[in-house]
């Protein structure tokens, strides 16, 4: 699961090309301390996955909620979220995953449909595919028919945390026991066991950038940090950036930067941007951009 977590809230938006303190406007939004997803949609709307508080939708100026009470979503707890190419958001929930048209809710769940569990972890749209991750297997939905993935069909677990699609169309989930890749019908798996893999186990994010390279996270005993997969070898960000420090935190997400490079979260905003490091710190009420 994605899991945000700050004391205190604040929606930050960086200014494309700028590393400098004007390039960041925070904005304060609804009160629940705790956010589990971020996602801005093609209209440049913010969607936010709260705890507690449902999703909540930043315009630029003013915020709706959308909970149990005002609107037709399935639970307040909002793990993910996603938006296919016709404009529809995808929020997965502890009960189900909700899809809103605008005007109009749809759930899914165990009940009504192939999902495997209504603790829906992660979700990825690939055109009109939609992979849904859950604490008991992956599901894909084509509109249709479902298909559901789990350690039968050659899955490390069950217990699916994040999912990332490259153009060729092969799927690659992180699971609590490694990584996996889905290429046609088959499954590879990379754990402790494979010397694809090195030190790596419990897979928190997972990110394909425009160059197809693989950025992983991975958080536990056995292997803490953001690495890179380089040829077969699944190598530590500092043995490729020196400048990082020997153990790099673990994001729960990696996605584009504000400059169009490789950007996580931890003790302040890091991005990667070919070969330069930059790393976004918070001093008193500015962020700074270091080298």
């Amino acid at each position: 699961m994605k899991k945000l977590i700050f004391q205190l809230f604040t929606l930050i938006v960086f200014v494309s090309n700028s590393i400098a303190q004007s390039g960041v406007t925070s904005y304060t939004a609804p009160t629940d301390p705790i956010t589990y997803d971020l996602k801005i949609d093609a209209s440049g709307n913010k969607w936010v996955g709260f705890r507690k508080l449902g999703a909540g939708k930043f315009n630029g100026a003013s915020w709706t909620t959308y909970d149990t009470l005002t609107s037709g979503i399935a639970s307040n707890q909002v793990n993910s979220i996603a938006f296919d190419p016709t404009g529809n958001v995808w929020l997965g929930t502890i009960k189900g995953v909700s899809k809103f048209d605008g005007t109009t809710w749809t759930t899914f769940n165990v009940i009504n449909s192939g999902l495997p569990h209504d603790s829906v972890t992660s979700i990825y749209i690939d055109n009109t595919d939609i992979w849904i991750g859950t604490a008991n297997g992956l599901a894909k939905f084509n509109g249709s028919s479902w298909t559901t993935y789990n350690t039968t069909s050659g899955l490390t677990s069950n217990l699916i945390q994040c999912i990332s699609v490259e153009t060729s169309g092969d799927v690659w989930v992180g699971t609590r026991a490694g990584l996996c890749k889905k290429l046609g019908s088959t499954w590879s798996n990379f754990n402790t066991t494979n010397p694809y893999i090195v030190n790596t186990f419990n897979i928190i994010a997972i990110y394909i950038d425009a160059a197809n390279d693989k950025w992983i996270s991975s958080k536990g005993n056995l292997g803490n940090g953001v690495y890179k997969l380089v040829g077969s070898t699944l190598k530590p960000l500092n043995t490729l950036y020196p400048v990082l420090s020997a153990s790099v935190s673990a994001p729960y997400s990696i996605s584009k930067g504000p400059m169009g490079g490789v950007s996580f979260f931890g003790s302040g905003l890091t991005e990667i941007v070919g070969s330069q490091v930059y790393r976004y710190t918070y001093a008193g009420s500015d962020y700074n951009a270091v080298d």
